[in-house]
């Protein structure tokens, strides 16, 4: 599971500090697509653990 902090952090550096998605998931080092995902949806979804 990522934190919050994480979802706020990738769409800064993507968005805001022009860090490519590739690099982003480099920096970050989570997977490329995750990335990708976490640029889709504002708040982290839910695992359907509830």
């Amino acid at each position: 599971m990522f934190t919050v902090e994480l979802y706020a952090g990738v769409p800064r550096a993507v968005m805001v500090d022009g860090l490519s998605r590739r690099g982003a998931a480099k920096w970050f080092g989570v997977h490329r697509n995750t990335i990708s995902k976490m640029l889709q949806y504002s708040v982290p979804q839910p695992s359907g653990l509830v």
